[in-house]
């Protein structure tokens, strides 16, 4: 009697999903080869739910975006690479990934305030805070993508149009 797992081996380490109906694959392997796709590991995305893939040569398999990156790549013990857990919390928090706020920056021509470049922390998201105040927008009143010296300029006058007014003033004073 043959084995029940699927026959794909990555790296050296062998698929362990439930075969599909008169295949020698799995669901998810039966599909790429159809498509003509190189095998790779499943990820959560595609409801894999079975062990995770051992790690080869210093690298690590992203079960997020489905990459082999280097271990630095990834928290202590994650399975998950630090940029797809970056990208899960700005989507949580502003509704875009890191990409999306990039290519936004880039459309507005840098910063919406003074246009340079993102800053040692990356792009900030500027939101009107009357609308969803604290650190998450509900998508509709985000006003444009900020450095993060604008960001912090914006939030130290609580976005108080008197006050950055009355700082212009005083500028033009000196």
């Amino acid at each position: 009697m043959g084995s029940k797992t699927c026959s794909v081996s990555i790296r050296g380490t062998n698929c362990v999903g439930e075969l599909r109906a008169n295949s020698s694959l799995c669901e998810f392997h039966y599909d790429q080869s159809t498509r003509g796709r190189l095998y790779s590991w499943p990820t959560y995305r595609h409801g894999y739910t079975g062990p995770k893939p051992p790690d080869v040569d210093g690298e690590r398999w992203c079960i997020r975006c489905a990459q082999w990156l280097p271990i630095a790549s990834y928290g202590s013990g994650n399975r998950v690479c630090k940029a797809c857990r970056r990208d899960d919390v700005l989507v949580q928090r502003w509704g875009m990934t890191a990409h999306a706020i990039a290519q936004r920056a880039e459309a507005q021509g840098g910063c919406a305030i003074c246009s340079n470049g993102p800053g040692a922390k990356g792009w900030c998201v500027d939101h009107d805070h009357g609308c969803c105040p604290g650190g998450q927008s509900c998508g509709a009143c985000i006003r444009g993508i900020l450095c993060g010296s604008c960001n912090l300029m914006l939030g130290l006058a609580r976005d108080d149009t008197t006050i950055l007014s009355a700082a212009v003033r005083y500028l033009g004073e000196c």
